[in-house]
């Protein structure tokens, strides 16, 4: 049996564009790395990510929840989906408490989202919990039957604090624990800094991949590639593939239609009105530091994953730091060596827990063989 634990950190050995581009070349005179296959080969229905609309909310409000889920067969499997009200015990390293992520948990805090399971290309409305902040963010704790006062939660390296939500293919052993990012205001500061944060924090909004390039042997595709695309490669040909994202402004500018983290509803009211939509990119956000106790502006990290029913990508996940100039992560897709077809799953994360995904049909043909 076995439970993943899927959080909107970027962790892991990530590689920049520049250092990809370098083991591509690399790599078209050796031999193909250690690949995870078991990771990246989709052979059975699987969750993918969970993408929330909006993709950060404050307890009380109601959000849209759908699976991104890959399925060879193409079809729509049942999902079980379970919040899990269970704090993390003090001790505990992980993101949410161990029960949360264990499978067949019987915990009375761990309760259904929906009466009963949902296919996988529904949608789930659901309501924050009014007491997230309390229980999973900033604001004193409820005492937990049994445990010692708690404390308050740290947030993660984005400032930011998750509800934890479950989600199962049903008939298997498998469940994916993700974390819903919740609006939180920070707690023990002065007036000046809660007044700024409340009104100058612009919640996350979902990334977007504008494009996907695809350079092989029978031609280049690039651009915003349709759904119905098939993309053609040679029986074990290497294939250099290309997620890009929308390019986010480095600086506030009234009128642009982005609210940055400078900006507020007094000072622009036209970027930051409630209508507001946010950069589908890497977007700048004002943070609360826990150990200067102070604000600071930071810019999100982005991460894209790989999946495919057959072949072999030679990185599992590449990231782009929040430093790095780029909206493009490229990598590379070895075709099976025999004719066949075939899906790709390219699911897009940046560091605040916003999701995008797409699902591209591949095709493997021999071009030696008789028609």
């Amino acid at each position: 049996m076995e439970s993943i634990v899927s959080t909107p950190i970027v962790t892991g050995p990530l590689y920049s564009q520049t250092t990809l581009v370098a083991l591509l070349i690399a790599s078209a005179a050796g031999c193909i790395g250690t690949l995870d296959d078991a990771r990246q080969l989709i052979n059975a229905p699987r969750v993918l990510a969970v993408h929330m609309t909006p993709a950060e909310a404050r307890p009380g409000e109601s959000v849209e929840l759908r699976a991104v889920v890959a399925d060879p067969t193409g079809e729509a499997p049942l999902l079980r989906w379970e919040y899990c009200g269970v704090r993390r015990p003090l001790a505990a390293t992980s993101p949410y408490a161990p029960t949360c992520a264990a499978v067949g948990a019987t915990d009375e805090r761990i309760v259904p989202l929906a009466p009963s399971p949902l296919a996988a290309d529904e949608a789930l409305r659901w309501t924050i919990p009014r007491d997230a902040c309390r229980r999973f963010g900033p604001e004193p704790p409820p005492r937990e039957p049994g445990q010692p006062p708690g404390r308050p939660v740290d947030p993660d390296t984005t400032g930011g604090f998750g509800v934890p939500v479950r989600v199962a293919v049903v008939g298997t052993d498998r469940v994916v624990l993700t974390g819903l990012r919740v609006t939180c205001a920070p707690a023990a500061v002065t007036l000046e800094t809660g007044a700024t944060f409340r009104g100058q924090y612009s919640a996350n909004a979902n990334p977007s991949i504008r494009s996907v390039r695809w350079a092989g042997n029978q031609g280049a595709v690039g651009g915003q590639v349709a759904a119905d695309t098939v993309l053609i490669a040679q029986p074990g040909e290497r294939v250099v593939v290309g997620v890009a994202w929308p390019e986010c402004p480095t600086e506030d500018r009234c009128g642009d239609g982005i609210c940055g983290p400078t900006e507020s509803v007094s000072s622009c009211d036209t970027d930051c009105s409630p209508a507001a939509l946010g950069c589908r990119g890497a977007e700048r956000f004002l943070v609360f530091d826990v150990a200067t106790r102070g604000l600071s502006i930071d810019r999100e990290a982005m991460r894209v994953s790989y999946y495919s029913t057959a072949g072999w990508w030679r990185e599992y996940a590449l990231g782009a730091n929040p430093d790095e100039d780029t909206t493009e992560l490229l990598n590379e897709w070895t075709a099976p060596l025999e004719p066949g077809a075939g899906s790709f799953w390219f699911v897009l994360r940046d560091s605040r827990g916003g999701v995008d995904w797409l699902q591209l049909r591949w095709r493997v043909e021999d071009p030696l063989a008789q028609p």
